[in-house]
Order: structure tokens, then C-alpha cells, then sequence
């Protein structure tokens, strides 16, 4: 299996190639049902968010858009790079795991949900999120 960067966007040329449209989640959504045809690209920042900065110049290169979906944990969370895959055209989502920081208390939960949501809005606005 090759996990690289080139066979990536080597797999993007192909769709492209052979027709398919890509979109970012939100743009996907807000297409008409019977008009859904093509790939929803989105990716979730676990960890490692250089890598997600290179998958994301991959695509722009392409003229592909995508969706991010960023973790609040500091081995995910980098404001510099949530800024650098936003000005790329690329779209910013949250990924939200706030149940399981706050221990399963619902009250909690919300308020850390609450909070990591503004804390992403301040780079990027978000329209979609993704349980971690």
C-alpha cells in the first residue's frame, strides 16, 4: 500500500480525469439532492497537522477543495496551519471529541463544546463538525 503524498494526488488526478467533480463537506450539502454526484473530500486532523498542510497545497495544486476537520488537542490544534488551509480555499471544520474531555457530564460537555468551537471560529469560520 503506498500512503504517500504522490500516490494521493496521483488518485485525485484520476477522478479528476475521468470526470468527477470534488467538493468540500458544506458545498456538498448545500447541492441539491439529485445533483449529488462527485466526491466529498474531507480529512481529519488527528495528529500531525503538517501533514494535513501538505495534503492541502496537494489539492489547491489541483484545483481540488476539501474539508479539514480539526481536533482542539494541542497534538492537532495549530492555529498558524488552520490559517494557511483556510487561505488555500480549503474548508475548516470542527472535530469534536468534548463528551469524552468532559467525562461524559452533559453540562460540561456543552461549555467545552461551546468554548472549542469560538476557539476554532476565531481562525476559520465553521459550518460543519465530525465526532472525533
Amino acid at each position: 500500500m503506498d500512503f504517500t503524498l504522490e500516490a494521493y494526488a496521483a488518485i485525485l488526478r484520476a477522478g479528476l480525469d475521468a470526470g468527477y467533480a470534488m467538493y468540500p463537506v458544506s458545498q456538498w450539502h448545500d447541492l441539491p439532492q439529485d445533483r449529488r454526484q462527485g466526491v466529498m473530500l474531507r480529512h481529519d486532523v488527528d495528529r500531525r497537522p503538517m501533514n494535513a498542510l501538505d495534503m492541502a497545497r496537494a489539492e489547491h495544486g489541483l484545483g481540488v477543495r476539501s474539508t479539514y476537520y480539526f481536533r482542539i488537542l494541542p497534538c492537532a490544534f495549530d492555529p498558524q496551519i488552520i490559517t494557511q488551509i483556510r487561505a488555500l480555499g480549503h474548508e475548516i471544520g470542527y472535530h469534536y471529541e468534548d463528551w469524552h474531555l468532559a467525562k461524559r457530564d452533559p453540562q460540561k460537555a456543552l461549555a467545552l463544546f461551546v468554548e472549542h468551537l469560538a476557539k476554532i471560529r476565531q481562525y476559520a469560520p465553521v459550518r460543519s463538525i465530525a465526532m472525533h
